[in-house]
């Protein structure tokens, strides 16, 4: 067996054991943490307008002249109604998308009076938070210290959500960033305590293949730690030939050297360490 054999062996056999471990997480999560709802007992139907704030839709562009019309009537009282009627028992409207809350304030007033109507009609909500897109356009006029909060690839560039990399206004946050989830924080927030959501549709979970991965400020020291933390002086020395982790930086991927090549440590430890110092 060589060595690209063995490295994908070893990565696909940790990957398995993670996974393996989430549905008795999931359970130890459900039992003593986030007990499940009662309405949540007999499964639920869901359904109801866009998920789509209007200004994204006009962003996107390639809409229709009455998009407009056809923002409102997804959160409008008729189609509620008909949803109800129909016997859809969760309405699902958008909230935010990743504009900012300054950008996307009134289409959040907007959730907010649509969420009064289905409850008006005894319907539970979903709202939808878009956490993996921050449209730099408009986010970067509200929070200036966001150019900080943005995923980063070796060279620096800013890390795209895909879509067929067609909608370059969509930079990946970083999620090893403290900043940006307690700016994340907010809008849950605002979805709990104003809207009164009774769930929260996260979407885009997820990062972008190698050599796609994050080098900001935030990950790159975030690996450092890890060095420190797995390796004490003495193994840093035998593994690295120095202790001085301070300048290591994460490993660099492209199509000659992809990541089966490198050892386990290197290609998994980035966004576990990141999320430990939360």
């Amino acid at each position: 067996m060589n060595r690209r054999d063995f490295m994908s062996g070893t990565l696909a056999g940790i990957a398995a054991a993670q996974i393996l471990k989430l549905p008795r997480l999931m359970a130890a999560i459900s039992q003593d943490v986030m007990p499940r709802a009662h309405w949540l007992k007999n499964g639920l139907i869901d359904a109801g307008g866009s998920h789509e704030p209007y200004i994204f839709l006009v962003r996107r562009g390639g809409e229709s002249r009455n998009a407009r019309d056809f923002y409102e009537r997804q959160q409008s009282e008729p189609l509620i109604r008909r949803l109800k009627e129909q016997g859809i028992e969760v309405f699902h409207t958008h909230l935010y998308k990743g504009f900012g809350m300054a950008a996307e304030k009134p289409e959040m007033e907007d959730t907010k009076r649509a969420a009064e109507i289905a409850r008006r009609y005894g319907m539970r909500v979903d709202t939808y938070i878009q956490w993996n897109s921050l449209m730099y356009e408009t986010f970067f006029a509200e929070e200036p210290r966001a150019k900080d909060w943005i995923q980063r690839d070796i060279a620096g560039q800013p890390i795209l959500l895909t879509y067929g990399y067609q909608q370059s206004y969509r930079y990946r946050p970083c999620f090893a960033n403290q900043e940006y989830l307690d700016y994340l924080k907010n809008i849950v927030r605002y979805a709990v305590v104003e809207v009164k959501s009774d769930f929260i549709h996260f979407d885009n979970f997820g990062l972008n293949p190698e050599p796609d991965s994050c080098h900001c400020l935030a990950c790159v020291q975030g690996f450092r730690n890890h060095l420190k933390t797995k390796y004490p002086p003495e193994k840093r020395r035998e593994r690295f030939g120095f202790e001085n982790t301070d300048f290591v930086n994460p490993p660099q991927w492209n199509r000659d050297n992809p990541p089966e090549q490198m050892e386990a440590d290197g290609a998994l430890c980035q966004i576990a360490e990141s999320r430990s110092s939360d």
